[in-house]
């Protein structure tokens, strides 16, 4: 499963990516089917929701996806007659908002890592509860970044290039490439940003020849 394109929460005065997805209990509890169209494998869910607590009640106050026929499906299309804002009523558990640097990535649902976890625990639509986890601290060899096209991670053991930019014409990320030259690379974005520029080492060679490489900042 691909990584998946968060939900966003207006939270204590910022905008935060919200790793949870309060509207698919919504369908399971009313019995209700999804009306909208996955298009995208970033975005399997098919929409994006924009969230608000206010008062300490949680709220969806913005809704952006396309039914199976095509037409676009607003907040006010699925909810008719509650103005700009839908109080959540029916959900209960945890949210969690990912923030600091990238720790690990992983290319499936929301399993990723940063740096902390803001947890909110909903109950009935209220936030009854907020808390942090901390998960570790990126070091100094991880660069970069989702939104600049490429991310280094694991003391520079990992590095991920994101080659599509905008992708799903969704997250607003730039593309990026990797060059090798010798044994010297380049870690370039779509805004022509030299990102890095680590010195490349053969750790460990398999019995096919295949080397593994290490960027060293």
């Amino acid at each position: 499963m691909t990584a998946q394109i968060p939900e966003v929460l207006q939270f204590e005065g910022r905008s935060h990516a919200m790793c949870t997805e309060p509207l698919e209990d919504y369908f399971a509890l009313t019995g209700i089917k999804s009306p909208f169209e996955a298009n995208c494998s970033a975005l399997w869910r098919g929409y994006i929701g924009t969230w608000e607590i206010r008062d300490q009640r949680l709220y969806l106050v913005g809704l952006k996806g396309r039914t199976y026929e095509g037409a676009e499906l607003t907040l006010g299309s699925l909810f008719p007659g509650h103005g700009g804002r839908v109080y959540a009523h029916w959900y209960s558990g945890t949210v969690r908002l990912p923030e600091g640097k990238l720790l690990e990535y992983f290319h499936g649902g929301y399993a990723s890592t940063y740096e902390r976890d803001c947890l909110l625990r909903i109950e009935k639509g209220v936030l009854v509860q907020t808390s942090v986890q901390r998960n570790g601290e990126a070091t100094g060899a991880d660069a970069g970044g989702e939104d600049e096209g490429y991310e280094v991670a694991h003391d520079g053991y990992c590095v991920t290039i994101f080659s599509a930019p905008n992708y799903c014409d969704q997250m607003g990320n730039k593309g990026a490439f990797i060059r090798f030259g010798g044994f010297r690379a380049q870690l370039v974005n779509g805004a022509g940003n030299v990102g890095i520029m680590p010195t490349i080492k053969i750790i460990r060679c398999g019995d096919d020849g295949i080397g593994f490489l290490r960027g060293v900042c």
